[in-house]
């Protein structure tokens, strides 16, 4: 590129520069760059520059890193090759530069206030940037030392690319394994330090190089004066407090004191870290043990001046050989890397480097292309050292004089040996990971959070049946993807990840195929990095398609709990899920209801037909008992015919409803095999759980005893075994039911009467029970069982039509009076019966009503009722409403009562509380309370009904309050029940 010649001479820093300046020249072959002295180029002085080009040019020209030297001035005298090729610009425009016009961070005003400085200082080392020719930023590491070229002072600046380095260190940092071999051997570690807390993190290797058990833990900061030599630490302790006060950074050299007695040297660099609010929570220090280099620097510093400040502040190896191949110069790193019998003369002949035979030949040929033109070479090669064999990058360039004819040879190498075997074990660890997960069929993916960006592979996506570019994933499209009955699982799991409580994810679940069926997935996940303030940004992890072997366990699963023959669970199954129902039960509270089923005569059946029909007969049992119950019921093969069920919230009453369900299903309808119908009937026993039981095998004692009395009592029937309370709801349900197969629910009715005239204004409804012996029965000891059952709408149902009857029955009423209006107190159970209600609006369109008066049919709603859902009940009842039935609200005055919903609701009617009223001939304050119920009502057109009224006193002074209508005992009981024949037969109907 071009011949430069420089003087080169120690630094003495005791001398002043402007002394050294006066004797300075420095001649730039061809031209001068118009910064030199005048008179600086003199044919003498082009004479010198020919034949003057020493060693250490030389080296410098054949330097695979970027080299200047910077004059005082702040102006480039010399570059070598590499700089050029390092920011992209010729020769002559670099020597045409200053410092400035290369770094940035180096202005005119920085080098003018810190040049001198540097160019009095032996080294200095530092990171900064390279503009390059197309104006990009290079990030470099500056060597820079002073020497002495022609009698002056100049900088002399070794740079490295620091581009490369930051690319393989990433490489090295996604392969965790690599990375901690690498810094084994860098014999590299780092500490993290509070010192306010008195505590440290160490890395692995700060254990190694401590020579301290990983599993005791690292010494809390104050005990680290302990291992750090009694001279440093208290420089130590100055730099950490420094930096976690006011974030100082430090890089100085400590000594430790190991177990064995050794000493070690170590580098430090400390800085802060900050949080997010940018306060200092810790420090962090990097360590070196440079134990080897502190010894190399002293080897070094007893070598001769010239090349201490030149060739031995790199790390490279560097030889000179002449066309002969012999050594004129190898620098120490060289002499110990090869054990070289180094002699006091250049020109000692000495041995050249043993190349692995796999390398030698193109080593060779590398050798042969430094000869010709372009004079350079790049070989990488496995050469014997005193180590062993090692991996060595080489650089060539030849040394030509001013015919252009090769005179020497410059070699710098480094050792690659750990790079290369990091590249190794990577091309191995990848080619591992690849064949694992190709014969496992695992897919990868990584997101990015909080953004949720995911991206997998194509094993991932295949195992959705999706090619790889056809699913776009993010965190919602993913979750969307998860089987709905796993989605809360895996988000509770992910939320443990999003609250720091873990780094590790793993869960199986169900995704969504392509096709539409469900696969099933193992999917285990890392987070490899968090932010400053502790929230996951990366993570990564694998998807396992683990369909089959769920499916072999579900199966498992069911062949332990379930009978081959019936499918129904088995002994083992149903007793299981008795223990987790009881269990349940006996904290909640609600019952339950265990049944035993026994088949008659079953072993008839085997003698008879054979067991395959017997078989048979157990299939189709198992299937009626399967579809007669709720899907929340369990029904299990206890062994042979014996059948056990479960009703988890049953009552007494629901689970005889239940049960006689159950018996007539098997007991009515015959069974067909072949060509013969096989008749079977069912006994059962059931008890309801009870306070007292201990566990669930004291309600099967008592199931197996009613069991046994169904048995002895004839077969064909189901018994109870429980309490008095829970006997008579059983026996009620019976009757409630027969009453209603039987039209045996009949109507009474109760006048109503208003209180000034006394005369009757109307009546209501009421249901009643005529039993075996005869006797009535209120409804009050019924309508539990009943709501129990569910029937309360078939009751209603009965009773509105029953009033409808009783109006038609009446006739046209007298002139100057009205027909007395009649009341039905309706169940919440008939609001959720629709088609009941449509099919009582029907029959009211074809009853006759008197012209121009108002439906004498009033539907009265408790006022719980009302609280739970005003516009509810409109809705539900809007086909009577519509023909003109009007509401009563009863129950008014309870412990919930509010009058807003008599603003949302047409009332026209308001039964007061009975107790209200009792307690208001007692109280005061209960007085002022209805007193404002009543002027309310008033207020609002709403006419008022007190109940419960028993005297004379009570009905006169209710009405001096102001209460309208009454009912009680004192205006008359309620009627004898109306029975069927007396209701037009059809109109008792059992419906």
């Amino acid at each position: 590129m071009r011949n430069l010649a420089l003087r080169m001479f120690p630094i003495n820093n005791n001398n002043p520069n402007e002394q050294q300046t006066r004797n300075t020249r420095a001649h730039v072959n061809g031209r001068s760059d118009g910064r030199a002295a005048e008179g600086e180029t003199t044919a003498a002085g082009k004479h010198e520059n020919a034949g003057s080009i020493d060693l250490a040019v030389a080296t410098l020209e054949s330097a695979p890193d970027p080299v200047y030297l910077i004059r005082p001035d702040g102006s480039v005298a010399y570059i070598n090759d590499a700089a050029c090729r390092s920011i992209g610009f010729t020769s002559e425009e670099l020597l045409r530069m200053r410092l400035s016009d290369i770094d940035p961070d180096w202005t005119d005003e920085r080098w003018q206030q810190q040049g001198p400085e540097l160019l009095g200082t032996r080294a200095t080392r530092t990171t900064s940037r390279h503009r390059k020719s197309d104006g990009r930023l290079l990030p470099v590491d500056l060597h820079m030392v002073p020497v002495g070229v022609g009698g002056i002072v100049h900088l002399c600046m070794f740079v490295r690319d620091m581009t490369d380095h930051a690319v393989r260190l990433a490489e090295l940092n996604r392969l965790n394994h690599t990375l901690e071999a690498a810094q084994t051997v860098a014999k590299l570690g780092c500490w993290r330090i509070d010192p306010a807390a008195d505590s440290a993190e160490w890395s692995s290797q700060m254990f190694e190089i401590f020579d301290l058990d990983p599993a005791r833990g690292p010494p809390r900061y104050s005990d680290h004066s302990r291992f750090v030599h009694k001279e440093d630490w208290p420089h130590l302790d100055a730099a950490v407090q420094g930096c976690a006060a006011d974030g100082t950074p430090f890089d100085m050299l400590v000594r430790i004191c190991r177990h064995d007695g050794s000493m070690r040297h170590l580098s430090l660099r400390g800085v802060a870290l900050r949080d997010a609010a940018e306060n200092i929570v810790e420090v962090l220090v990097t360590s070196q043990d440079v134990t080897d280099l502190k010894a190399a620097e002293e080897a070094l510093r007893r070598s001769e001046a010239e090349y201490r400040l030149l060739v031995d502040h790199l790390n490279d190896l560097v030889v000179k050989l002449d066309r002969q191949g012999r050594v004129l110069f190898a620098s120490p790193s060289y002499i110990r890397t090869f054990g070289s019998c180094y002699r006091d003369t250049l020109d000692a002949p000495t041995f050249s480097p043993i190349v692995h035979q796999d390398d030698a030949a193109k080593t060779a040929a590398s050798l042969e292309t430094v000869l010709r033109s372009p004079f350079a070479c790049h070989c990488e090669h496995r050469a014997l050292t005193e180590a062993g064999w090692r991996w060595l990058d080489w650089s060539g360039s030849a040394m030509l004089d001013h015919t252009g004819q090769v005179i020497a040879i410059i070699g710098v190498g480094r050792d690659i040996t750990e790079r290369k075997r990091a590249e190794d074990a990577a091309i191995e660890a990848n080619e591992r990971l690849r064949i694992a997960l190709e014969g496992g069929e695992i897919g990868l993916y990584s997101a990015e959070l909080p953004e949720g960006r995911i991206s997998a592979d194509e094993r991932y996506l295949a195992m959705l049946g999706y090619a790889p570019g056809e699913l776009g994933l993010d965190f919602e499209r993913w979750l969307s993807l998860v089987h709905p009955n796993d989605r809360e699982d895996v988000e509770t799991r992910v939320r443990l990840i999003f609250n720091g409580e873990t780094d590790r994810f793993e869960a199986e679940y169900r995704m969504r195929h392509r096709q539409g069926h469900w696969v099933w997935i193992m999917d285990r996940a890392q987070v490899f990095h968090r932010d400053a303030a502790g929230n996951p940004t990366r993570t990564a992890g694998t998807h396992l398609d683990v369909t089959r072997r769920k499916a072999a366990e579900l199966k498992l699963e069911y062949l332990v709990d379930h009978d081959d023959l019936t499918g129904l669970l088995n002994r083992r199954g149903i007793w299981q899920t008795v223990k987790r129902i009881h269990a349940a039960s006996a904290r909640s509270g609600d019952p339950y209801c265990l049944a035993m089923l026994d088949l008659d005569f079953f072993k008839q059946v085997n003698d008879t037909y054979g067991h395959a029909a017997g078989d048979r007969v157990l299939v189709k049992i198992a299937k009626r008992l399967r579809d007669c119950v709720r899907q929340a019921d369990w029904v299990g093969r206890w062994g042979g015919e014996e059948f056990v069920v479960v009703l988890p919230g049953a009552t007494e009453a629901q689970s005889l409803v239940t049960l006689e369900r159950l018996r007539s299903e098997v007991s009515e309808q015959p069974i067909g095999f072949e060509d013969k119908d096989i008749h079977v009937t069912m006994s059962g026993g059931m008890a309801v759980r009870l306070p007292a039981d201990g566990g669930p095998d004291d309600v099967l004692d008592r199931a197996d005893g009613a069991l046994y009395r169904a048995k002895t009592g004839g077969r064909d029937r189901i018994c109870y075994n429980g309490t008095h309370s829970g006997a008579h709801a059983v026996s009620m349900a019976v009757l409630v039911q027969d009453a209603l197969r039987t039209a045996g629910i009949l109507p009474a009715f109760q006048p109503i009467v208003e209180l000034k005239g006394r005369t009757v204004v109307g009546e209501e409804a009421l249901a009643r029970i005529i039993d075996a012996d005869g006797q009535v029965l209120t409804a009050a000891s019924f309508i539990d069982v009943a709501q129990q059952l569910g029937l309360l709408h078939r009751i209603d149902r009965m009773l509105f039509r029953s009033a409808l009857f009783r109006f038609e029955q009446r006739g046209k009423p007298v002139a100057g009076t009205s027909a007395p209006i009649e009341f039905i107190h309706l169940s919440g159970d008939l609001l959720r019966h629709a088609k009941t209600i449509e099919e009582l609006a029907e029959q009211l369109k074809q009853t006759t009503l008197a012209p121009n008066r108002p439906n004498p049919l009033v539907l009265t709603i408790s006022e719980r009722q009302i609280a739970a859902g005003a516009s509810q009940i409109t809705d539900a009842l809007s086909p009577l409403l519509d023909l003109g039935c009007r509401l009563a609200v009863g129950g008014f005055g309870g412990e919930a009562s509010s009058l807003r919903f008599v603003t949302r609701l047409p009332i026209g009617f308001m039964e007061i509380d009975g107790t209200l009223i009792k307690l208001a001939g007692e109280s005061s304050r209960a007085r002022s309370i209805l007193t404002a119920i009543l002027a309310s009502a008033h207020e609002l057109g709403v006419t008022t009904i007190a109940k419960q009224v028993e005297d004379a006193d009570t009905a006169d002074r209710l009405m001096d309050l102001g209460i309208d209508w009454a009912q009680g005992y004192l205006f008359g009981h309620p009627s004898t029940p109306m029975r069927g024949e007396e209701m037009r037969g059809g109109e008792m109907h059992p419906g």
